[in-house]
């Protein structure tokens, strides 16, 4: 999947960063000691209430640091006597009873919230949904419980809560936002592009969105109208919308414009080792081969057990007509990857061009072992035997490849071999069913 693009720094300003309000209790304990500190300190009792006054602002003041981070134990925090026990005792019990609607769901937010910021995103859902059970018309409490969705991959469920959010909330951008990355995780690019446009038409500059529309149309095929999305972002500092908009490019085969772009991102991330490999295709492209190594070769240096760059600087130099080095490429490419089919049927095409025709015979077949549907190895395997004379035995493994893929190619070898094995009138079905294939094909063209 493409690199979705969701951190907006306005996001978090009023849900994340929460500014935790003193606890209750402390509020009421304060008043409770001012109240009594309005009389003489020549009693024992009352003095221990102004010390106790002071420790309590202390305290108050190391929360307020943060330097204080696990629960808040009031009535242990204090120097008392067994009188002032009793008396703060019989004023929690009178006056903090009562725990209100909106206090209780700030709580469970809150508490969402600080869990979200730990990665704890299953804890921090439960807590929403306390929140949500006493205030469902909240529309952060929704938004926060989508945002931890989402960090779960559970786009559906995620997808109902920014719903949710905006029929509440419908002029703001960031529930579309998160919701259209929903679908486009899930590939529902047709949804995820209406609801970037929306926040576009809400947001008329908003980089984020043009960039994962632009994705979506990417993931659509809709390769130019994405590059025009990629154009809006700010190219020269986002890798990303480079990286994207040099892959367009390529598939709409402007490669020399797709260099452009892989160049820009490797000037900024040097150890982008895709955008090094895309380039090298790039070159290929544009049959400048040595150049390709180049850009291969710096990918292997980068990531020595990525079995790519040696399976393309291996087709770079057969290119070239160094077949040797090319072999040296894909042996290299095998040692770090032994279930690749292609990468031994490629070694097997370098090993018939040096007359090599066993050792090819062996790749092939290895080929076959990985994938039973590689047509094309299978017909190679056909036609190494046919250069060792060995025709009878081609016979079933061209029969094989044109059941597996019906390319003339195949049925032509086919047709060729019963002749030469004299089984004339199989190779004139053969002849006749491959000449319909052609004539089918041109109608297509």
């Amino acid at each position: 999947m493409p690199i979705l693009q969701f951190q907006r720094s306005r996001l978090n300003a009023d849900q994340l960063l929460i500014n935790w309000q003193l606890n209750k209790k402390i509020k009421k304990l304060y008043q409770f000691i001012n109240f009594f500190s309005l009389f003489q300190s020549d009693n024992q009792f009352i003095s221990n209430l102004n010390y106790n006054r002071v420790q309590l602002k202390n305290y108050v003041v190391l929360i307020q640091q943060g330097e204080v981070n696990d629960g808040i134990n009031i009535q242990g925090s204090f120097n008392r006597n067994s009188q002032q026990s009793n008396i703060y005792e019989e004023y929690f019990d009178s006056n903090c009873q009562e725990n209100d609607v909106k206090q209780q769901t700030q709580y469970y937010y809150n508490e969402g919230v600080a869990l979200f910021q730990q990665n704890k995103y299953q804890e921090a859902i439960g807590f929403f949904n306390k929140a949500i059970d006493l205030e469902p018309n909240k529309w952060n409490y929704h938004y926060q419980k989508g945002l931890a969705l989402f960090q779960q991959q559970k786009n559906l469920a995620a997808i109902q809560c920014f719903d949710r959010v905006i029929k509440i909330k419908p002029y703001d951008s960031h529930p579309y936002f998160y919701k259209g990355l929903s679908l486009n995780k899930l590939r529902r690019y047709d949804e995820a592009i209406g609801c970037f446009n929306i926040v576009l038409m809400i947001e008329k500059s908003d980089s984020q969105a043009f960039y994962n529309k632009g994705l979506s149309l990417f993931q659509s095929q809709r390769y130019q109208e994405a590059i025009t999305c990629f154009d809006q972002v700010e190219l020269e500092e986002d890798c990303n919308a480079n990286f994207y908009k040099g892959q367009a490019l390529m598939s709409l085969k402007r490669f020399q414009n797709a260099i452009t772009c892989f160049n820009k991102v490797i000037q900024k991330d040097p150890e982008n080792i895709e955008s090094q490999n895309l380039k090298g295709l790039a070159l290929n492209q544009l049959n400048q081969d040595t150049e390709a190594i180049n850009c291969f070769q710096q990918s292997i240096r980068l990531n020595p057990n990525d079995s790519f760059p040696y399976y393309k600087k291996g087709i770079s130099l057969i290119a070239l007509n160094q077949n040797k080095q090319a072999l040296a490429c894909f042996d290299q490419a095998i040692a770090v990857d032994q279930d690749n089919d292609e990468i031994y049927y490629q070694k097997g095409l370098v090993l018939v061009q040096l007359n090599r025709f066993l050792e090819a015979i062996r790749c092939f077949e290895e080929a076959v072992l990985i994938n039973p549907k590689n047509a094309s190895s299978l017909n190679q395997k056909g036609l190494a035997l046919v250069s060792l004379n060995r025709h009878y035995e081609a016979i079933s493994f061209f029969k094989k490849a044109q059941s597996i893929d019906p390319a003339v190619m195949y049925m032509r070898n086919l047709a060729d071999t019963l002749l030469y094995c004299g089984r004339k009138a199989e190779s004139k079905y053969w002849y006749l069913i491959a000449r319909q294939n052609i004539e089918i094909i041109k109608q297509k063209i």
